[in-house]
């Protein structure tokens, strides 16, 4: 779900960015902090506006279902509201920058692994599409995807990378087929790459 939600934000070229509201308190991560802390900033759209010098980001959310915090520390799904509902997210108030933000604009984008916990009133105001993880039919294409992506983040050249060896990419094939899951397939995949690029130290006895 992660990767296609960053994959549609590289294609869309609009900028795009993500959040994690797993576990949060509050909902300051996400509405900002108002003028006069120390630590003030403006609501995390406003940043990432500001950082991708576009009106229209895709903002993408994880972990929505398990976002905590309070009635009196402010809660993320309530915030999260009032920056999708269209007759709110035009005229955003951002306590920071003490000035109405526009959001109307910006592509949400949300993943959760059990949409019924979501609050009702924040079902009623999305598309929800269930995504199956890919099955073994699909190792070759969903590997060299994950190939691609980490030599992208590390800033090297695909052609560059560590082919991997037939007993490596076995065992790759069977965490995908045990788990159907794109995330363990890319840690696994991380980790076999990374112990076979030398460090360049000499050995030391």
């Amino acid at each position: 779900k992660s990767y296609l939600a960053r994959l549609i934000g590289d294609l869309a070229g609009t900028g795009h960015a993500v959040l994690d509201l797993a576990g949060t308190s509050d909902n300051r991560t996400l509405e900002g902090t108002a003028r006069g802390w120390n630590n003030a900033q403006p609501c995390w759209p406003a940043l990432v506006m500001s950082q991708t010098r576009t009106a229209n980001p895709v903002l993408l959310l994880e972990e929505v279902d398990k976002a905590g915090g309070s009635a009196r520390n402010g809660r993320s799904v309530a915030t999260l509201l009032t920056m999708i509902e269209a007759g709110t997210a035009s005229r955003f108030w951002n306590r920071c920058l003490l000035a109405k933000v526009d959001l109307s604009h910006v592509c949400w984008i949300m993943t959760c692994n059990d949409a019924s916990r979501l609050p009702a009133v924040l079902r009623s105001r999305l598309d929800i599409v269930a995504i199956d993880g890919p099955g073994p039919e699909y190792f070759d294409m969903v590997l060299a995807a994950i190939m691609s992506d980490l030599a992208k983040r590390w800033g090297v050249a695909l052609s560059e990378m560590p082919p991997l060896p037939p007993h490596a990419t076995r065992l790759l094939r069977e965490v995908l087929r045990r788990t159907r899951s794109v995330r363990a397939l890319r840690r696994s995949a991380e980790r076999i790459v990374s112990a076979m690029i030398p460090t360049g130290r000499d050995r030391v006895h």
